[in-house]
């Protein structure tokens, strides 16, 4: 049997010598042989056109999704009102690979009036990035809403 340790180095030096393939969304993260573990380092980000916005703009998001295959489903939602209704929620099924890293979604934002539910004030918009109804991904951005 092969002392893990010396897989380990073995593994190592293969990587380092491009003979083996290491994901580049992962870490290898160094420490004891017996207890080498892989991170995930991709991410999921979100850029906003800006960052304040009146009652009934237009929000344009670009989503920069990570290095995945295949169909999961992008879950945006946000600016909760008085009655805990997100006014912003949407589940959309997308394929992704790797010529399709990026998507765009709009959304018209809530106007801010007492018969709205909705105060000025910041508010944090949250996208998911699900595969079999378990979340993957998730980042989050903050915006402010103003009248």
């Amino acid at each position: 049997m092969i002392d893990r340790t010396v897989l380990v180095i073995l593994v190592i030096g293969l990587i380092a010598a491009g003979v083996m393939f290491f994901p580049k969304d992962f870490l290898l993260t160094s420490g004891n042989p017996e207890e080498i573990t892989f991170t995930r380092t991709a991410k999921m980000d979100v850029a906003m056109d800006k960052e304040v916005y009146h009652s009934g703009d237009k929000m344009e998001m670009n989503i920069s999704l990570p290095p995945e295959n295949g169909k999961m489903v992008l879950k945006v939602y946000g600016v909760m009102d008085s009655r805990g209704n997100y006014r912003i929620s949407e589940n959309r099924e997308i394929s992704i690979d790797a010529l399709n890293d990026m998507t765009k979604l709009d959304f018209t934002l809530p106007s801010c009036y007492g018969c709205a539910g909705v105060s000025e004030g910041n508010y944090t918009i949250v996208c998911e990035l699900l595969r079999n109804d378990t979340v993957v991904y998730n980042t989050t951005k903050v915006i402010e809403l103003r009248k």
